[in-house]
């Protein structure tokens, strides 16, 4: 449940209350029931969210932990544009717990696993990593059953890594090449990540964003170009 920008309302004070009850309570100190806590508080409070997630750390035994991982990958998702420095340490805290122990060739039929590598690379500075994962996507993509979504999460992961490294022009015509509808795969029923336009709005590349919106209106049918327009200008 999320309260973006809304902590002084009456809805948020008693959720927190109740968070707060939870957490002193014996049943609260489990790790899933501290890492939901430690998301609620994303927002309003990084801080606190990222001490949550350290107690959830040392509750789960320290051990390479999926899970964990992927909730400091959320809360890293979360605080990106308010909170870059957060943002950084919870994917440099999701990396030491994602990152495979036989290399990313070792998840080479995982397409979930292998961006979710790629992303927390993207937020912890390591663009170089990004890009690796990215070129390792790519070079599978003819052999998958849905290799349009591999094409896409390729060249999605390689223009994002172009548009932290300050490359503009290179970025976006990754990031144009991304929204080709290549093969089969959920991209072909549901559209493109949405990460591409919050990218580019955040970034205040506005005439870049227009000119992909222009790009997906004209290679998708008109439904799903409205629907994923629409849920983009939303976000």
């Amino acid at each position: 449940m999320r309260f973006r920008h809304r902590t002084e309302s009456s809805a948020y004070r008693l959720v927190e209350m109740q968070w707060s009850q939870t957490l002193g309570l014996r049943s609260g100190s489990s790790p899933g029931a501290i890492v939901n806590a430690a998301l609620f508080y994303a927002d309003a409070d990084p801080d606190k969210a990222m001490d949550l997630m350290a107690r959830a750390n040392r509750r789960s035994g320290q051990a390479p932990n999926y899970t964990l991982g992927r909730a400091y990958l959320d809360l890293a998702r979360e605080c990106i544009h308010h909170n870059p420095p957060i943002s950084k340490k919870a994917a440099r805290a999701a990396m030491r717990l994602l990152q495979p122990r036989y290399g990313i060739s070792s998840l080479a039929r995982s397409l979930t696993r292998l961006s979710e590598i790629g992303e927390t690379a993207l937020l912890a500075g390591q663009l170089a990593l990004c890009e690796e994962v990215a070129e390792f996507i790519l070079s599978r993509h003819h052999r998958a059953h849905d290799s349009g979504d591999w094409y896409h999460r390729g060249h999605l992961l390689l223009g994002l890594a172009a548009l932290h490294a300050g490359e503009t022009q290179r970025a976006l015509e990754l990031l144009e090449r991304s929204l080709d509808r290549t093969g089969p795969g959920v991209i072909s029923s549901f559209g493109p990540s949405l990460t591409v336009l919050a990218e580019l709005r955040e970034s205040g590349l506005n005439e870049a964003r227009d000119r992909l919106e222009a790009v997906i209106r004209d290679k998708w049918p008109a439904t799903v170009a409205a629907t994923y327009l629409g849920a983009a200008r939303s976000n």
